[in-house]
């Protein structure tokens, strides 16, 4: 893990203006003393004072209601280590439960997958999460994690994901395509 920072640290990645630059400095604290972050420079933002942010070092993790056994997410999963991969970040998790019907300790459960977001909110080691919001069930744990931590859902719940952003929290976006027009669309190209 030692050689993985120093080897990013060495390709001088150009990961500056912060992570809070690009529409985010109204939604997210910024500040220099962001646990876990250190700083690299001056930040760009004429309204800020505060010292740009290295977010090789900044942490996110992603969880979906997808297991092993879902083929789609397996692309879901390579486009997050991807996109970690890309940003050189050194702390970038994603992990896909196993089948409901294996019986195994990490299989997939509505309580699993909602405890896995809850344990987000008090994880030191997780500074970000991307995940699905799949039924309400998951709003209230999905808005404590967005009280102390940036959150972008994806795929699954764009209207979910709306009914959750408010002004206090960091439900920052929806990734994904509206699930109605989708079904919409694809009904058009059937009948077409």
């Amino acid at each position: 893990r030692d050689s993985d920072v120093a080897l990013r640290a060495s390709e001088g990645y150009p990961i500056c203006d912060c992570p809070w630059v690009g529409g985010l400095e109204d939604i997210l604290e910024c500040g220099p003393d962001v646990p876990g972050i250190e700083p690299i420079g001056d930040c760009p933002l004429d309204s800020c004072s505060s010292p740009c942010l290295d977010i090789r070092k900044f942490s996110v993790v992603g969880v979906t209601h997808g297991s092993e056994a879902a083929a789609f997410f397996h692309s879901v999963k390579a486009g997050g280590e991807q996109a970690g991969n890309d940003l050189r970040l050194i702390n970038n998790k994603v992990d896909l439960f196993k089948p409901s019907s294996s019986g195994h300790p990490d299989s997939w459960s509505i309580g699993k997958n909602i405890q896995t977001i809850a344990d987000i909110a008090t994880d030191d080691t997780a500074d970000a999460l991307w995940c699905t919001i799949m039924t309400p069930d998951f709003f209230d744990t999905v808005q404590a994690v967005a009280a102390v931590k940036p959150v972008v859902s994806f795929n699954a719940g764009v209207d979910y994901s709306e009914s959750l952003q408010t002004e206090t929290n960091h439900l920052l976006n929806f990734v994904g395509q509206d699930e109605w027009q989708g079904g919409r669309e694809a009904g058009k190209a059937l009948i077409a």
